[in-house]
């Protein structure tokens, strides 16, 4: 499955380039920017944003040329307020007072200013307590690299290794949480927002209750992992109360930022390894954001048989022979045991043997009556942890009668109220209503035929859609299959399954343009087409006009575009010859007038040719075998067609198609 994910999450930014007219984030250049206390400072303006969760985003590649806060005394024996590039575990360049030789001082990018970034890139910078206190780093703040300007509303990609898969709020689908009525100790969203599930969890070391202490932490989120469960089972339980979506918003982008972390983390090979209360309260953020983005891989990776490596799955497990401590009339019951599944000898048979018993259950009791309310114990998939808590941790707790409700290692009274109101027979069934579908690639601005797929992760269930703006009915046709659209088009699908109610309705717009370039770049994904036609208008004679084709995602110089075709400010049109512009025949343009072009690329020989078709004219090849830009000698994929003016001028650009046939839309992967 991940191979296809991966990929689907390198096509993702291209999928969402071709809707950036639409849904450009609000771009600001700026020589720094500031979070969290930490100041990242670059080398001349860039262009910078904010995502979905408020945290920032540079264009790159981009030189720091310096990081505040500094350390005070960079010549002595301890660094402190370090920085890291994509950090991966069980090592790291933030602080060199961890203990276990963890500090590799190569690491901390922040000794070797200044450095330039590449797309792709995470900078994870730290703020130091100057003394130890409850860890060695006070803050973190993370500040991510991109290719180009993510469209507004996009998540933060993960700041663990270099696998940087992208996401968008529109994504999110309210509906597979529940509108349950509120209990008495029930918070609002509003109150736990910008709270504990805002920040960044360091997890860099896969055990170790020191690594743990030292830094798994952030100014407000603690470090310990009763606390992070508490805080996360608290935000999802909350996310399933009768709110409006609006009320919920803040409170669920914050959660699912951190269940994107976590994913990460997984795909760069993190584990996290059960070790008493130190690395539980991560899987349940995961799963919401696999639930609420309708992400298939990272839904499969909530299955703990498929991938046991969260603590909260390995430490429960059904009694066996092999469990010497433990009479053979408990054999197959289910059971908590700090290791479970990495040293039998640990498990004991006494209730109160390990407080560890009780710093888990609580939390993981919330867990267990999240992940119910949402209908995903057969995708949690870890019967030994549900009926541990179902049959021997609530009715042995729920009392409150050794540890008291609401205690450190007692039952918050919040859970208790929403277990007893909602697990215990007094709420309505898990599931109540199909999820809505999902729609691929989204909406937008596009320049070619695009195939979209749909999509519900619903079992049985059945999509239909429409093209024509009406909400689907009954009678409206079924989902087979992908299906192109080449026109501007409204989508609307809506799924249906056995007696649940109906999916709320999925609509997206395809808007087929045309477009136009005013004194800035625009780039759009198109198929790798062996040659690509499309109609020019330019606006005037007196302007500076390129349009050409290259593999950049979104381009800022001429040096992006392998093959490029100028309106120049002469008057006359002429196509790029290695490092010179030139023309086969003399060609001159007038203003508001259509003219057809045709680039024929040879990605082998690194040549093309250019015919234009100017207003009620006769086709004229203006370039014969021109080689392509200097720049542009490696590239091995045409896909994206990018337009420039500058001076005043605009042009208009549309119906982008494959010359000699009929148009070819791109193949997207299973949604």
């Amino acid at each position: 499955m991940l191979p296809t994910i991966q990929a689907f999450s390198r096509i993702l930014p291209r999928l969402l380039a071709s809707a950036v007219l639409l849904i450009t984030a609000p771009l600001h250049a700026a020589t720094s920017v500031s979070q969290n206390g930490v100041t990242w400072y670059f080398k001349g303006d860039k262009t910078v944003g904010r995502f979905v969760n408020g945290e920032w985003w540079v264009v790159g590649p981009v030189t720091i040329t310096s990081i505040t806060p500094v350390d005070p005394s960079p010549g002595d024996a301890t660094d402190i307020h370090g920085s890291m590039v994509n950090p991966t575990k069980d090592q790291q360049g933030l602080d060199s007072r961890s203990k276990g030789d963890r500090y590799v001082e190569s690491l901390n990018v922040a000794r070797r200013l200044p450095i330039t970034l590449q797309p792709g890139s995470s900078l994870m910078s730290g703020i130091s307590h100057v003394a130890y206190d409850e860890g060695y780093l006070s803050k973190v703040a993370v500040l991510s690299v991109l290719a180009s300007a993510p469209p507004e509303g996009s998540f933060r990609p993960p700041w663990y290794g270099s696998n940087k898969p992208m996401f968008h709020e529109s994504e999110l689908d309210y509906s597979v949480l529940r509108k349950l009525a509120p209990t008495p100790a029930s918070p609002t969203p509003a109150s736990l927002t910008n709270g504990d599930t805002k920040h960044v969890l360091i997890d860099l070391f896969t055990g170790g209750a020191s690594a743990n202490t030292e830094f798994k932490a952030n100014t407000l989120t603690p470090h310990y992992g009763r606390e992070i469960s508490k805080a996360t089972n608290k935000a999802v339980l909350t996310l399933q109360l009768n709110y409006s979506d609006a009320e919920k918003r803040d409170l669920l982008v914050e959660v699912v930022q951190r269940g994107i972390d976590v994913y990460g983390s997984l795909l760069g090979g993190y584990v996290f390894t059960p070790d008493g209360g130190h690395n539980h309260g991560r899987k349940l953020a995961m799963f919401v954001a696999a639930k609420a983005l309708g992400n298939a891989d990272m839904l499969a990776r909530c299955n703990a048989a498929a991938h046991p490596v969260f603590q909260e799955d390995q430490q429960h497990a059904f009694v066996t022979a092999a469990w010497s401590n433990y009479p053979p009339s408990s054999i197959g019951k289910p059971e908590w045991a700090a290791q479970a599944f990495v040293r039998l000898d640990r498990p004991s048979p006494e209730w109160e043997n390990s407080g560890y018993r009780f710093i888990n259950g609580q939390a993981n009791l919330g867990v267990v009556l999240a992940v119910t309310l949402m209908g995903g114990r057969a995708e949690w998939n870890h019967e030994a942890m549900f009926r541990y808590i179902i049959e021997r941790y609530w009715p042995t707790e729920s009392s409150g009668s050794k540890r008291g409700l609401g205690s450190t290692n007692g039952i918050p009274a919040f859970t208790h109220q929403m277990w007893t109101s909602y697990f215990s027979g007094g709420g309505p069934p898990p599931a109540t209503r199909v999820a809505q579908p999902k729609l691929r690639p989204a909406g937008g601005l596009f320049l070619s035929p695009t195939t979209v797929s749909l999509s519900c992760t619903t079992p049985n269930s059945t999509i239909r859609y429409t093209t024509n703006g009406s909400t689907p009915t009954a009678a409206s046709p079924i989902y087979t299959g992908p299906f192109v659209v080449s026109t501007t088009t409204t989508v609307k699908a809506l799924a249906w399954a056995g007696s649940l109610s109906s999916s709320l309705v999925r609509e997206e717009r395809f808007d087929f343009g045309p477009y136009t370039s005013a004194n800035q770049w625009r780039s759009l994904a198109i198929p790798a087409w062996p040659a690509t036609s499309f109609t020019v208008v330019p606006s005037s004679v007196t302007g500076n006009g390129i349009v050409g084709i290259g593999d950049v995602d979104s381009a800022t110089s001429f040096g992006d575009l392998a093959c490029l075709v100028r309106f120049n400010s002469s008057g006359r049109i002429d196509v790029r010859n290695g490092e010179v512009y030139s023309a086969d025949a003399v060609l001159n343009y007038s203003a508001n007038q259509p003219y057809r072009i045709t680039i024929l690329p040879d990605l082998v020989s690194k040549k093309y040719d250019v015919l234009v078709t100017p207003p009620d004219g006769a086709q004229v090849r203006i370039a014969d075998d021109y080689g392509f830009r200097i720049e542009q000698q490696a590239i091995a994929r045409i896909d994206t067609l990018s337009f420039f003016t500058r001076s005043g001028s605009t042009l208009l650009v549309s119906n982008v198609a494959n010359e000699g046939g009929a148009p070819v839309p791109p193949t997207l992967p299973p949604p």
